[in-house]
């Protein structure tokens, strides 16, 4: 008899144990998603080029579209490759202020360092590319150069983020043949958005 009496009161235990509510709720409960901190990401952006001359006071500039591809290593680190193209003729502002019929091009890679508060990514930009001015007075001028820069992401969910940065794509004397003494400074600002798969 005792041991019936044992065997009911284990069944009603059990039974009471997988007909509570709490119980179920964990049970059924869908698991919680990891975030993912590593994968490919593709972008596009807009921007504007400057390229200033500060020893005789002359700039060219131009509004310029981007295209990226890059690899998130972990949370903080990523590799990443650019390539930006002049989407209008370059604007040439000196002692006169005229059209050229010329283009600029950059293409790049980087090494990527952020810190994610939240929804935001402030990080740097680290790395080595190669600029190309065409049809400038008649010939194409191509310059190698470091590449640094600065910005921000803003992440809207899981695989969409905006981002807006800065980088210092030319600073050395010269630009291949073209005025060799002056001190040039080029820089690139971005702003666009990411899709990470």
């Amino acid at each position: 008899m005792k041991r019936l009496i044992s065997i009911i009161l284990l069944l009603s235990t059990v039974a009471l144990y997988a007909h509570n509510p709490k119980y179920q709720q964990k049970a059924t409960s869908k698991p919680i998603s990891v975030i993912k901190d590593n994968g490919f990401y593709i972008g596009l952006g807009v921007g504007y080029f400057d390229l200033q001359n500060s020893t005789i006071n002359e700039k060219l500039s131009s509004s310029i579209a981007t295209a990226i591809v890059g690899y998130d290593l972990n949370s903080y680190l990523s590799i990443e490759a650019r390539y930006n193209q002049g989407i209008t003729h370059l604007h040439y502002k000196g002692t006169t202020s005229k059209i050229l019929n010329s283009a600029y091009s950059n293409l790049a890679i980087y090494a990527k360092a952020g810190y994610p508060i939240k929804h935001l990514k402030p990080y740097i930009l680290i790395g080595y590319g190669v600029n190309k001015i065409s049809n400038l007075n008649g010939s194409d001028r191509v310059e190698l150069s470091k590449q640094y820069g600065v910005g921000v992401s803003y992440k809207l969910n899981d695989n969409i983020s905006l981002f807006a940065d800065y980088i210092r794509v030319y600073n050395k004397k010269g630009f291949d043949g073209r005025a060799v003494k002056d001190n040039l400074k080029a820089k690139l600002i971005t702003i666009g958005a990411t899709y990470n798969f």
